[in-house]
């Protein structure tokens, strides 16, 4: 009997989920988000010659691409934290009609063991930012580097609010 009830309890359960999931998706006033995400790998060859591929997501907000920047080249640094520890980087960009041109970055505050995570952001970062729309550059992995963009993303906030018509 106890079983009986719970197989009951159950499906009562999977149909309430499933009929509000059928309620929101047919609501008139239901928005989907206008934030795509696009999913890329990268194959890197480490010095032992093993394939290494990393997911890159890059998200972008289509909602607001009309903020204007003035042409120019920006520095700005940015923070992240590693296991408690504060490290910073410099974020060098030059920008022409809104676009990104050029990329760098340079380790300011930062522990050897970040190193590695660094090296591997700076080999891949450059080709998802450079030829973008700046308003479209929001970075969250590159090559196995998850904490560096965070830095690198402060950074880029900093510079857009520098060159900001």
């Amino acid at each position: 009997m106890e079983t009986k009830n719970i197989v009951v309890a159950s499906v009562v359960g999977v149909a309430a989920v499933s009929f509000i999931g059928w309620q929101i998706s047919n609501s008139k006033s239901y928005q989907p988000s206008q934030q795509n995400n696009s999913l890329s790998t990268t194959t890197n060859t480490d010095s032992g010659q093993n394939n290494i591929t990393t997911p890159t997501v890059t998200s972008t907000n289509n909602q607001n691409n009309s903020t204007s920047y003035k042409d120019g080249s920006y520095s700005a640094d940015g923070s992240y934290l590693v296991s408690d520890k504060q490290e910073t980087i410099k974020l060098l960009l030059d920008i022409s009609n809104n676009k990104i041109t050029s990329a760098s970055i340079t380790p300011i505050n930062v522990s050897h063991d970040s190193q590695f995570y660094i090296n591997m952001f700076q080999q891949g970062f450059t080709s998802l930012v450079v030829g973008k729309n700046i308003d479209d550059v929001n970075l969250t992995v590159v090559n196995g580097a998850s904490l560096t963009p965070n830095g690198f993303n402060e950074a880029l906030n900093a510079i857009k609010l520098q060159a900001k018509n």
